[in-house]
Order: structure tokens, then sequence, then C-alpha cells
């Protein structure tokens, strides 16, 4: 981030941001080890949310910047609540067995809390920076 906070060094921040993340990304396909049904999915819904990114940020203006900023954001607050919720779904049968079920619906919880508090939040400043 500190890349990005002047001119001549932005490219050079930007292009190591698109490093960092395409290296999480080889990362967590390493780890995951996707079989080849899953990384259709996978691959399908990264270029579904891709086209779509740039669609919406193809036509907005740069003064619309901080606007852009804060819808996103929400999506990324709505992806955590769903997340969470899914985990929890998938996790509930497992809950009368296992010990540890208490760490699990709280890290549930206070996912889909802070997901919906984001996600709420930059709503309402989107609305605000919006008029």
């Amino acid at each position: 981030l500190a890349g990005l906070s002047t001119q001549s060094t932005a490219r050079l921040g930007n292009a190591l941001g698109m490093i960092g993340v395409a290296g999480g990304l080889a990362a967590t396909l390493g780890g995951l080890r996707p079989s080849p049904e899953l990384m259709a999915q996978m691959s399908g819904a990264m270029a579904v949310g891709g086209t779509l990114g740039l669609g919406i940020a193809t036509r907005m203006q740069i003064s619309e910047l901080p606007q852009l900023v804060a819808a996103f954001h929400s999506l990324v607050g709505l992806a955590a609540m769903l997340t969470c919720v899914a985990e929890y779904m998938v996790e509930y049968p497992h809950f009368t067995t296992d010990s540890a079920t208490s760490l699990t619906k709280i890290i549930a919880y206070l996912g889909t809390y802070i997901g919906g508090v984001t996600f709420s939040g930059s709503l309402v400043a989107y609305g605000k920076l919006q008029g």
C-alpha cells in the first residue's frame, strides 16, 4: 500500500499488489488441489465476477471512485457473511459430537457480525457519497 501513496511509485505498487494476489491464488489452489469440476466452477465464478467488475469500473468516472470502492467493499462484507453462514450450515451436524464446536460457533458469529457491519456500513457510505 505504501507504493500507492505517490504517483512516482504507484505503477510499481500496483504491480507488486497484482503479484501478491497472484501468489495468494496460486498458494490457495496448490493447497486445495481442486478437482477439474471444482476448478471449472471457480474459473467460471472468477470470469463472471471479473467481467461484471470490469464493466462497472469502465463506466465510472474518476470522481466517482470513492463510491465505487464503497460499493465493492459492501460486496466483501456480504461475501464474509454468506461464507460464515455456509460454514455454520456445513458444521452444524458435528456440533453434538465435536468438543471444539464452541470455537466454530464463535468464529461463525463474529464473521457474520463483522461482515454484516461491513456490508451495511459500506452501503451507508456509498449512499452518503452518492448524495
